[in-house]
């Protein structure tokens, strides 16, 4: 059964995943690659609010797996996703469509980890996220913080994004959307097959609940 699992980033993962985690153990994998010194220190500056060892280990990312990471920004998660897979592994990350104002020859974040030595396991994906090919099926398909924004974009494309990502995982992989939270707003999601999405799903929604531990903002549950 193919899972598709809503879930709040940031403070999500302080409050709600905690005591899960460390009662089963964060993964050596994923702590280790969460300690990596070869990652940015602008990066481990922000593990503090993301809680990027409880999230992969919740998305149950180990050794060997091939990962998507969507829209992936400037590859905070890309180089996370590489060290816990490892060598046998595979991390195809997507970068965000170029602005139509970017100067010519701007850098690529992402082409740059692909290019370091100790991410050998990266390949760039290039093309619009709903016609995404990728050169073999996936265990895990991951984007932070951005699914909300596909319904901005220019016509309806949510029920195709949907059913592609589906077509591009393997018989039992897994489709991570970690979703941002808004003080007093929640923005937790409906099931994946109302927007279209085909197969088997599984989602869950959260009622508002206040928890302070989170510095005092709303999340979902």
């Amino acid at each position: 059964m193919t899972r598709f699992s809503f879930w709040a980033a940031s403070a999500l993962a302080s409050c709600l995943l905690s005591t899960v985690i460390q009662a089963a153990g964060i993964p050596k994998a994923v702590s280790a690659a969460v300690a990596d010194p070869a990652r940015p220190q602008e990066d481990k500056d922000r593990d503090a609010n993301r809680k990027p060892a409880e999230v992969v280990a919740f998305a149950g990312i180990k050794p060997g797996d091939k990962v998507v990471d969507l829209l992936a920004g400037g590859g905070y998660f890309t180089r996370i996703f590489s060290g816990v897979v490892g060598p046998k592994g595979k991390v195809y990350t997507v970068g965000f469509p170029p602005r139509p104002n970017a100067p010519a020859g701007a850098p690529n974040p992402l082409a740059a980890i692909a290019a370091d030595p100790h991410y050998s396991n990266v390949t760039v994906v290039s093309g619009r996220v709903n016609e995404l090919t990728l050169p073999e099926p996936v265990d895990v398909i991951w984007t932070s913080d951005n699914y909300h924004d596909l319904h901005n974009a220019p016509g309806d494309i949510v029920p195709g994004f949907n059913k592609k990502m589906f077509d591009l995982l393997k018989p039992g992989g897994t489709f991570i959307v970690t979703r941002p939270v808004i003080v007093g707003i929640s923005i937790c999601s409906p099931s994946a097959a109302s927007h279209g999405a085909s197969g088997t799903s599984r989602s869950r929604s959260w009622p508002l609940t206040r928890k302070s531990a989170c510095g005092s903002r709303w999340i979902c549950r």
